[in-house]
């Protein structure tokens, strides 16, 4: 294991990575359940709608070499068509094997596959393009843990037989499957990867910090700091 923990690169290059964005996604109708108590489905399309959208036009202004979106609705796709990324449908409906779907894909081309989830509202482009420079641009598996004990980020490079974990616990659960496999890896440490929304504690914390994508839809959130 290599436990070297990086901030973000402060002056982003323009050079585009080998690294390839993978960027699941659930119909906006289906999103964000878990706040299905305290927001209405309108309310929860809007916020993952907003954050989907923030984090892939940040990823489209990184240094990944290209954005790949897998599954969502007609909305999906066309938001990201219009960022510059590319949509394919997720024939799978599970997380996992949608990810190892579009990642053999990627290896395929003798690419890096990255994991980045669509619920990060704090993302900006020198983490993406940090979590990079960690890699050694896709050469070194990278991973990102979430505040939660969740991972937030992952950089694969191809051939090491590394595949998604993703679920509760899934930081550890990938440090072990690292170690299991005697690969070697860095841990990538930065704000926009830390914090995601799954709750509504979540959310009010996200909120104070006002990043954008969730500015432009404080109206419509409006009870939840109340």
């Amino acid at each position: 294991m290599l436990g070297i923990y990086l901030r973000p690169h402060q002056n982003p290059m323009a050079v585009k990575s080998r690294i390839v964005a993978v960027v699941p996604m659930k119909p906006l109708t289906e999103s964000k359940t878990r706040l299905s108590a305290q927001l209405s489905p309108s309310q929860r399309a809007a916020l993952s709608l907003s954050m989907f959208k923030w984090v892939v036009q940040t990823l489209v202004r990184s240094r990944v070499s290209r954005v790949v979106v897998v599954g969502g609705d007609d909305t999906v796709e066309a938001e990201s068509v219009h960022a510059g990324a590319e949509w394919i449908e997720d024939e799978y409906l599970e997380l996992n094997k949608a990810l190892d779907y579009a990642f053999g894909s990627v290896w395929g081309e003798g690419l890096s596959a990255a994991y980045i989830p669509a619920d990060l509202p704090l993302l900006t482009v020198p983490d993406v393009n940090g979590m990079i420079d960690a890699s050694e641009q896709g050469r070194i598996l990278t991973m990102c843990r979430a505040h939660d004990g969740g991972t937030n980020g992952i950089i694969v490079p191809p051939d090491l037989g590394f595949g998604p974990l993703l679920g509760s616990d899934s930081y550890r659960r990938h440090q072990v499957l690292a170690e299991e496999l005697r690969v070697g890896f860095r841990n990538y440490q930065s704000d926009g990867f830390y914090r995601d929304i799954d709750t509504i504690e979540d959310l009010r914390i996200c909120m104070d910090l006002s990043p954008p994508c969730l500015v432009r839809i404080a109206e419509a959130l409006k009870d939840v700091s109340e």
